[in-house]
C-alpha cells in the first residue's frame, strides 16, 4: 500500500512537468469548442499536429521514479533470486547423489557380466530375425509340397478309381463272353 501511494505521488508530481492534458471526454469537448470546431468537424478533418512542447524533468523526478521504480520490483527480483538459489542447490546435490551412484555402480562386478550381455543381444536378435526369416521361408514350401502331395494323391486315386472300373468292366465282358449253357440244354441236363 505504501508503495502505491509512492507511485500515485510520484505520477501526480510528474503531470505538471510533463504537461499532462486531461484526459476526461467533457472537457476535450469544451476545449475543441473553444478552439472554435466542433469535435465531429475534428474527425472529419485532420488537424495539424500541434508543435511537441519540450518535457523538462528536473533530476529530483528522475531519482524519485527510478527508486519508485525499483522498490516496486525488488520484492520480485529478490523472490526469483531466492528461488533460483534454492534450484541451484537441488540440482547440486542431485548430481551429487547421481554422481555417487555411477561411482557404485562401476563398482559392481556382475554389472560387467550383464554389459558383456547386453552387448551380445544385437548379434543375437539378428540371428533370432535370420531364423525367423527361414522358418516363414520353410513354412511356406512346406505348404507348396503339401498342395503338390494332395493333388498327387487325388490324381492317384481317380487313376486307381479308372483302372478298377476298366478291370471291373472288362471282367464283365469276359464273363459275357463266356459260353454259358443255353437254359434248354440245362433242362435237359437235369
Amino acid at each position: 500500500q505504501q508503495q502505491q501511494q509512492q507511485q500515485k505521488e510520484s505520477t501526480s508530481s510528474l503531470e505538471p512537468a510533463l504537461g499532462a492534458q486531461p484526459t476526461d471526454p467533457a472537457s476535450s469537448e469544451t476545449a475543441a469548442e473553444e478552439e472554435g470546431t466542433t469535435l465531429s468537424a475534428s474527425l472529419s478533418t485532420p488537424a495539424p499536429a500541434p508543435a511537441p512542447k519540450p518535457a523538462l524533468i528536473s533530476d529530483a523526478q528522475i531519482d524519485l521514479l527510478s527508486t519508485s521504480f525499483v522498490a516496486s520490483l525488488f520484492p520480485v527480483f529478490t523472490e526469483l533470486h531466492t528461488a533460483l538459489d534454492e534450484i541451484r542447490e537441488t540440482q547440486l546435490a542431485v548430481l551429487q547423489q547421481m554422481e555417487e551412484q555411477g561411482r557404485i555402480l562401476e563398482d559392481v562386478p556382475a554389472l560387467k557380466e550383464v554389459s558383456a550381455t547386453m552387448q551380445r543381444v544385437p548379434a543375437y536378435t539378428a540371428k533370432l530375425a535370420a531364423i525367423r526369416k527361414d522358418m516363414v521361408a520353410l513354412h511356406e514350401r512346406s505348404k507348396k509340397l503339401q498342395k503338390r502331395a494332395d493333388a498327387l494323391t487325388e490324381k492317384r486315386e481317380k487313376e486307381d478309381a479308372a483302372r478298377a472300373a476298366a478291370l471291373k468292366k472288362e471282367q464283365e465282358k469276359e464273363r459275357s463272353l463266356l459260353a454259358r449253357p443255353s437254359p434248354d440244354l440245362e433242362n435237359k441236363r437235369a
